[in-house]
Parts: structure tokens; sequence; C-alpha cells
């Protein structure tokens, strides 16, 4: 902890007594070993995972018992998730069905309710034409005086 203000004092006063120039070229000299540090990171963790495929690939090469164990579990898990993909979209195909039934046998009523409604329209005769609806007024006398 100590260190840390230490360096971080001493880079306030460089920051006062050195001249831009001098600072900038420092700034891009420790922005480069940052960056260099952390491609080393990455190129470290890139190597050893190659490692590691290239020890996997010896021993399934060298024990063919292992590949077939491998790939029998694989290929269990792999129908399990199968099989309860199929048992998920079954059940979203049922309560969907079942929806579009519930919609139709909807529309089917409102098909019906509209007949009747028709049909009661019909019994009453057609309502009365634009014109003599303006001119007549809602006590049934016209507006002409009549």
């Amino acid at each position: 902890m100590r260190y840390a203000w230490l360096v971080a004092s001493i880079r306030r006063i460089l920051k006062r007594a050195l001249p831009s120039r001098a600072l900038n070229v420092y700034r891009r000299r420790r922005a480069l070993r940052r960056y260099l540090r952390q491609i080393s990171y990455q190129l470290y963790d890139r190597n050893l995972t190659y490692h590691l495929e290239e020890l996997e690939g010896d021993l399934l090469a060298r024990r063919p018992d292992i590949t077939s164990r491998l790939m029998e579990d694989l290929l269990m898990r792999t129908d399990i998730l199968i099989q309860r993909l199929d048992r998920q979209v079954a059940a979203l195909r049922a309560r969907h069905s079942g929806e579009f039934r519930e919609l139709h046998k909807e529309v089917g009523a409102l098909r019906e309710s509209m007949d009747e409604l028709r049909a009661e329209v019909q019994r009453k005769g057609p309502p009365p034409a634009p014109e003599e609806a303006r001119r007549q007024s809602p006590a049934g006398r016209s507006v002409a005086g009549d």
C-alpha cells in the first residue's frame, strides 16, 4: 500500500517538473509495456490450451476404448437432450392447438350472432334513407315545417 502511494506521489512531482514532450514519451512507453504484457498473457493461455488439446489427442489415439466410451456417453446425452426438446415441442403444439380450437369456436359463435343480427335487420326492413333521416326531426316532424 505504501509503495502505490509513493509511486503516485513521484508521478505527480514528475508531471510538474518534466516537459510535456518527455511526459508523452514516458506515457507511450508505459502504454506499450501494458500492451505487450497483455499480449504475452493471451499467448501463454493460448499455448496452454494448445498443449492440453495435444495431450487429449494423444491419449485418445492410444486408447480407443476411452474414445468409444466417450462417444457412447456423448450420444446418450444428445439423445436425452433431443427427447427433452421433443417433449417441449409436443407440449407447445398441444397448448397452441387447444388455443386454436378455442379461437375457432369463438369465431363460429361470432358468425352465428352476426347471422342472427342480419336476419333481424331483414325482418324489420331496410333502414331509412339518409335524406329522409335528415328531414325528420327526432320527434317525427319534418324540418320543412309540414
